[in-house]
Parts: structure tokens; sequence; C-alpha cells
């Protein structure tokens, strides 16, 4: 509890406990007198109130804050009353505007939002027992590696040593029985997240720790500013709680990953108390103007994927293990970061699919490290799916010669990029997917907008946000890995989530053309003995023959699996099964259904 002055400096504080139990109107008139001692026991001073801000944090906070303000106005003369959850307060005191985001780290962790509309945001907050990313989820993890260290499924890290000091036991089994002790409370366990942020820069075990904890509240904060459609906007970020007080990396790694989804977020750690934040919420609702910070103080001045990894900055210094290890965790955040596109890229797939399944072509086209996984995945479908080179191609800037070494200002020619969509004739049928990780290749820009010209499909998969070729493009992949190991280097993170990506697009369209039955790849192309057993083995799955009858089929049938699977479950000749699966454009999955089905009715 605080009293404030109009300059906003507090003129006294109370450290003791207030009640506000809407049962209890005992507990009302202690909160009164505890104001007015802070007023110096003068009655007279009560004069002196402009107005009473209130912080809560209580789930019964609507019933409650009724009471409440009900009670203030009676006790107080109708001074005006804020009444906000501690979380709003704070966003609004400490960042000085009336939206943005803020995130606590407490015990458990929370994201609120608010936007200009007064609209309002929570995220989280679900308490110890289902919490993503407070100081009970980090200490938890902590002990995990502990527990992995003394079992022998991880390696050394230096957490074991200072667990055990902390704790002042001696062996693992000490730990097992402290662990199971019927009175070990929550705050004991979260008291361990301490001895993790005390080596976070020193342990590569306690670095990934804390990175895993930054993504996790990043992600909450971030899904509260897209369902407040903060995204585009410059907007306060705000950062609360003891763990983000106590840990630098947190701080680090949380604001990059927000930002790398949302280049608009300006970061700032609350340094006043939710008592204070109260009273300046208070004073604002009297006209007293709260410090604001500037919303146009972080223009990045480069790509996120161009920034420094603050994990890595003196890697040098330390051992081997340590890089690996490292590099390790930064590669771990890549399938996070996809999972949350997937949505956006099963519907890049069913509208690309629907276009190939009508004759249409599927292109890969990208530049340098992103131009070669282009090449590659589209190479594979060729023996995988049994694509030709002309369905599904790659198409590199620099041409064949770029797969070995660099071809000097290729991916900086935007009219280059559209010449090699018109030599293919592009057109309505076909699909054009752009690779790059800065999302502002000028070879693919151009060849994007001459594909969408064209009336082609268009997507992409970039790893900035807010790139130029996520606006240009209709299906838009967007993986924002942030700083490399290696500043700059996008061949790590950057090209292992667009090779993920890339298999995801390439294997779902074919899988929805009928490519595949199941997860059998039913039209493998058989070049070498190991394949031609993998068919053997493919048909005997499908039809549930011996391998030996499923390897006679098979060379009954030409060595065509579709047509060996068709002709046993529809019982028909090779040719007729042939003739029935043409009918249904390849698709054995499509021809079984509907054949059965027909076969079904006609019974």
């Amino acid at each position: 509890m605080v009293v404030m002055d109009s300059d906003l400096q507090v003129l006294a504080q109370s450290d003791s406990e207030t009640s506000n139990d809407p049962n209890n109107e005992n507990s009302w008139q202690r909160l009164r007198q505890q104001i007015l001692t802070l007023l110096h026991g003068d009655n007279k001073q009560e004069e002196t109130i402009s107005a009473i801000g209130i912080s809560m944090d209580s789930v019964n906070m609507q019933v409650e804050s009724a009471i409440l303000r009900s009670v203030i106005a009676e006790m107080f003369h109708a001074r005006p009353v804020v009444i906000e959850p501690q979380a709003i307060c704070a966003l609004i005191a400490g960042a000085g505007h009336s939206f943005g985001v803020i995130t606590l780290c407490g015990t458990d962790s929370v994201s609120f939002g608010l936007n200009r509309r007064g609209e309002r945001i929570q995220v989280g907050g679900w308490g110890h027992h289902n919490n993503a990313g407070g100081s009970y989820d980090l200490a938890r993890d902590v002990l995990d590696a502990v527990a992995n260290h003394f079992d022998g499924i991880r390696g050394p890290t230096k957490l074991s040593e200072r667990i055990m000091m902390h704790l002042g036991l001696r062996s693992s089994a000490d730990l097992m029985l402290w662990l199971h002790a019927p009175d070990r409370r929550i705050e004991d366990v979260v008291a361990l997240a301490a001895d993790a942020v005390a080596l976070e820069d020193t342990d590569a075990i306690v670095s990934g720790l804390i990175s895993r904890t930054a993504d996790k509240l990043a992600f909450q904060a971030q899904t509260a500013a897209r369902r407040l459609d903060l995204k585009g906007q410059h907007f306060p970020l705000v950062m609360a709680g003891r763990l983000f007080n106590s840990s630098e990396l947190l701080r680090t790694l949380f604001t990059q990953a927000v930002q790398g989804v949302l280049p608009g977020a300006v970061a700032h750690l609350l340094t006043q108390d939710f008592a204070v934040c109260a009273g300046m919420m208070a004073l604002d609702s009297i006209g007293v103007a709260l410090p604001q910070i500037d919303l146009n103080q972080n223009d990045p001045p480069r790509r996120a994927t161009e920034g420094r990894n603050p994990l890595t900055i003196d890697i040098q210094e330390r051992p081997t293990l340590d890089f690996v290890r490292l590099m390790n965790v930064e590669d771990q955040r890549v399938p996070r970061l996809i999972a949350s596109e997937l949505e956006q890229i099963a519907t890049l797939i069913d509208s690309g699919a629907e276009r190939f399944d009508r004759g249409g072509r599927l292109f890969f086209i990208g530049a340098g490290t992103s131009g070669r996984l282009a090449v590659l995945d589209a190479a594979e479908c060729q023996p995988t799916f049994g694509t030709t080179l002309q369905e599904v191609e790659g198409i590199l800037a620099g041409g064949e010669a770029a797969m070995i070494r660099s071809v000097e200002g290729a991916e900086d020619d935007e009219v280059w990029g559209r010449a090699e969509v018109a030599k293919r004739g592009v057109n309505e049928r076909d699909t054009m997917i752009g690779v790059a990780a800065s999302g502002s290749t000028p070879f693919i820009i151009g060849a994007v907008r001459e594909a969408r010209e064209r009336g082609s499909l268009t997507g992409c998969i970039v790893n900035n946000a807010d790139s130029p070729i996520a606006q240009l493009v209709e299906h838009p992949i967007v993986v924002p890995t942030g700083p490399e190991v290696i500043m700059g280097s996008t061949r790590l993170k950057a090209g292992t989530a667009q090779k993920l990506v890339l298999n995801m697009i390439s294997t779902g369209i074919m899988m929805r053309v009928g490519k595949t039955y199941g997860n059998l790849m039913v039209d493998m192309q058989m070049s070498n003995i190991k394949l031609r057993k993998r068919a053997e083995v493919i048909v005997a799955e499908a039809t549930e023959l011996p391998l030996v009858e499923a390897a006679d089929l098979l060379e009954r049938c030409a060595g065509e699996m579709k047509t060996a699977i068709g002709s046993y479950l529809l019982n028909l000749s090779p040719a007729d099964a042939r003739d029935r699966l043409q009918l249904y454009n390849g698709n054995l999955y499509r021809c079984l259904q509907a054949e059965m089905t027909s076969n079904h009715r006609d019974e």
C-alpha cells in the first residue's frame, strides 16, 4: 500500500498485507485504518486524498471489485476509485499507454493484453499445475535436468552440485527423499529456479532451460497480441515478475522471440511494484500524465535472422560440448515455431493438391541455401512419388551451377526471376512457392509476381515477419527463427525450418493426390534392389499377403504397386485394375473407396 503525490512520488508505504474479503466487514475497516495510518494517523489528512487505486489478483474480481468500490466510496466520500487487475495496472502504469501486452512471470505465468478499443485478453494463468513458463515450470525443468544427470540419461550439469548444496543434500537418494516428502511445498520447488538463473551464462543445459521458458512466455504474449489485432502496430511489451527481473538472458530471449513475430513490440521491464502501479492508475484517472515509453525506439536496424544470438556470444571461450548443446537448443526451437503455422501449411497443401490433381505443376524457387533446399526437395519427389521432372521442379537463382558455387548477383535480379517463370509457361493450374530466409530476395519477388500475374497459386516459406514476399503471396508460411548460433548463417536454423516445411508441403500434396496409400509409397520408383524389396513389403502391407505372394503379385503386375494392390483388393485382373485406376486419375485410395462402396451397394 502506498500514498503518492501528483508528481508520482511515493510519500508513504506499508508492506502490511491487506484483505478485501467481501464477506468480512471488519476487513474493510482494517483497510481504512491502514490508509489512515499511512497518512500519519491524522483523520484530517483524509481530506487530501484525491483518488484511490486498487490492484487485485483474484479469480472472483468481478464480485469483489463491485463490493470494494461501494465500500471505498462510502468510506472516503465518493472519491474516484480505480480497481483493476494487477496486470492491467502494471501494463498501463509501466508503459504509460492504455494498450499493449504484459507478461507476468511469477510462480505461474500469464499474459494480459489491452487494445485501443478497450478489449482485454488473458492468456495463461491456469495455475502451477498447468503452468507454462513460470518459475515453477522452470524449477521442475531444473529438477529433471539434475535427475537425468544422476540417472545417466544426460550429461553432467553444474545444476547438480548447486542444487545439492542449496538443499543441503549429499546423494541422489537424499534428493529423492526430499522430493517425496509429504510436507514439500510449492515454494520449496520454486526457489530452485533461482539456481538456474545463477548459472544461465556458464551452463549450456541451463541456457537451454531458460530458452525454452522464454519461448513459452513469448507464445503467450504473441497469442494475446494476435487476438487483439496488435500485429503491424507499435505497442508496449511489458515484462513483470521475479524471473524477468533476475534473468537478463530470459529478458533478451523473450524479447527476441516476440519481436521475431511482432517487430512492433517495444520491450520494457516493469520496475514499480503493484501498489505503486495502482497509485499511478488513480492519479491517471484525475488527469495526472503518466510517463510514456517511446514506441518508436526499436525500429530494427536489421532483420531478426541477422541479429546476434545471446547464447553463443562467448562460445569460443567455452568447451565444444557447450557449443553443440547450444546449437541443439536452437535446433529444438524450430519445430515449436513451425507448430504455429500448421493451419496455414495445411491450407496451402489442400489448395496446391487441388491444382496438381487437375494437371498442374508444383514449383519451389529460391536462392542460395534456400534455393538448394528447394531443388533438393523437388528432386526427391521423383524417386519417392514417381513424379516427372516437369511435374515438381526446384528453381535455383543462378541455375545448376549455383548448386555447388555462388553465382554473383543472381539473387538480386528480379527480372531474371520473372524470366524463369515465363520460360516454364507457368499458368493458373500451377503452384509457385518462394523460399527465402530474408523474405526480400529480388529474384524470388520477381518470380512470385510473375506467377501471380499468370494466375498461379502462390505461397512462400520465409523466416522474418512482415517480409515483402509474405505480403505478395496468398499463402505465406512465416517461421521466425531469429538469430542464428553464428550470426547471419541462415543455412542453420532458418534452413532447417525451410527443409521441414518443404517436406510437409511436397509430401502433403503428393499424399492428397494419391501418390501414397495411407502411409505407403505406392508410386515409388524401383531403381535398385533395395527399393524393389521395399516395394514388395509395401504390397504385402497393403494386401496383408505373405511377402512371397506379394512379390509374385507385383511381378505379375509389371512392378506397378498400385495395380498390384488394386488387383488383389478388388479381385480384378492386372489390366482391369490398371484401367479402373485411370478412372480415378491413378488415386488408389479414391479408387478403392469408390469401387468398394459400389460393390457393397450391388450386393
